[in-house]
């Protein structure tokens, strides 16, 4: 989705909003289905194991961060921060989650009548993060007329799937109001990576029904290694039909399942490996916040894991039966938070239901959490002093409710993680963050001579 109109960023549970008009529920219908799209993805990141797969990878930088930070109390720690014991970046993990989803600018106008699919290149890469080396399978594009090849990674078929969610939804809209015009129309979206499934299914000669394409997606999505197991069952279903009026549904979850076993660990496995990291850390209270927003954000895996053993394919189904179906779907598993004009904003429900309310509230916090987890960790593992000076800023300061209460107007412009210094409660939301990190007892300085 054009980051203009709404953005989502993975990990982060947190929807830009700031440009869509509030309805009578939640927003207006014409920007129902670009809400949707950007909802998919926050669904992607709590059900699907290539997206728990990365947060948790980016949870073990901030472990690695928080250990630096709580080190040696009164200790100056110098920014940029150098490299790790081992010789590794400090953001090592997120850096290898990085080149595993693919680059999220690359966002292409292709003429697929004159840029068509010529073939994949395949690359195994053995990436080495810490003292584990891991086989990534890397899958090159290369189209017809285009010099430079399509690295088809996570993010790309995440960005098919959503797109396929927003097409569902303006069908859903459209049958209730024929005239409405969207704001931002998934037609509109650029064709690669948006449109790039209907193109490879063409090229594939697989023909079904949107339905199957949203769902057919999103199975390939809750798999380690998703886009290559996407690009391996499609080659398995090759010149084949599938309807909603037959099997189709266990055919394809079958092949997905197939070709998951040639490349891919289970699921369980997977968990296996990054469950019990996830819960050792939402049980250290120390940093409450960041315990907290990890126990919320586990329950939702299990919550998300049990759906799955009665419904297989998940959420997806949802997304295709309906907007009753789909306001349902949204009364277990709420969007967190909303960022908006420079506030983080939670949500009530419609009916006043308190009990409704309270999920929503406990959502919101966990969210807004790692939301300003994330702004503190792009500032603590910048590469140089100018990125930083650009986000020294604390995040929230424009419509901040308590600054004036503080009186601390340089600090929160300047140097926010200083804001719990002195102080026998915490400030403010920036300043739980700064806790959960273990700033609270060491200063920083930047090195100038770098």
């Amino acid at each position: 989705m054009n980051p203009t109109y709404a953005s989502y960023q993975p990990g982060i549970f947190t929807i830009d909003v700031s440009q869509f008009s509030q309805g009578e529920t939640l927003f207006a219908p014409e920007d129902m289905p670009a809400f949707l799209h950007e909802y998919c993805h926050y669904l992607q990141d709590i059900t699907t194991i290539s997206g728990i797969f990365g947060f948790s990878l980016w949870m073990r930088d901030l472990v690695d961060l928080t250990s630096i930070f709580s080190d040696g109390e009164g200790k100056i720690i110098l920014l940029p921060l150098d490299k790790n014991e081992k010789d590794q970046p400090i953001n090592q993990y997120r850096r290898f989650y990085n080149i595993f989803c693919g680059n999220a600018d690359e966002v292409l106008h292709l003429d697929y009548k004159q840029v068509r699919f010529d073939r994949i290149e395949a690359e195994e890469k053995p990436v080495t993060i810490g003292d584990t080396t891991l086989n990534v399978r890397f899958n090159r594009i290369y189209m017809e007329g285009r010099a430079i090849p399509l690295e088809f990674r996570l993010i790309a078929l995440q960005e098919m799937h959503a797109c396929y969610a927003q097409q569902l939804a303006e069908r859903h809209y459209l049958d209730r109001d024929p005239d409405l015009i969207f704001k931002v129309s998934a037609s509109s979206l650029a064709s690669y990576p948006y449109h790039f499934g209907d193109h490879l299914l063409e090229v594939f000669e697989v023909a079904m029904p949107l339905d199957l394409k949203f769902i057919f997606t999103g199975l390939c999505l809750d798999t380690i290694q998703a886009p290559t197991v996407f690009l391996t069952a499609l080659e398995a279903i090759r010149g084949k039909t599938f309807t909603t009026e037959d099997r189709s549904v266990e055919d394809l979850t079958l092949v997905v399942e197939q070709s998951r076993r040639s490349c891919a660990y289970t699921n369980e496995e997977a968990l296996a490996n990054i469950l019990p990291d996830l819960q050792k850390w939402s049980a250290d209270f120390r940093r409450p916040d960041l315990a907290t927003g990890l126990m919320w954000y586990t329950s939702m895996i299990m919550t998300s894991t049990n759906l799955k053993k009665e419904l297989p394919i998940g959420f997806n189904g949802f997304f295709c039966q309906g907007i009753n179906e789909l306001a349902a779907l949204y009364a277990s598993f709420p969007a967190p938070a909303f960022y908006n004009n420079g506030r983080l904003d939670g949500q009530q429900s419609a009916n006043g239901d308190a009990g409704q309310d309270i999920i929503f509230n406990m959502a919101h916090e966990a969210a807004s959490s790692f939301w300003l987890l994330w702004k503190l960790y792009d500032f603590l593992c910048s590469p140089d002093i100018d990125a930083m000076m650009r986000k020294c800023k604390c995040p929230l300061y424009d419509h901040c409710t308590v600054r004036a209460v503080l009186d601390e107007e340089y600090t929160c412009l300047n140097s926010p993680w200083e804001i719990v210094k002195g102080k026998t409660t915490i400030p403010c939301a920036y300043g739980r963050t700064v806790t959960s990190m273990g700033l609270w007892q060491n200063s920083i300085d930047f090195n100038f001579d770098q």
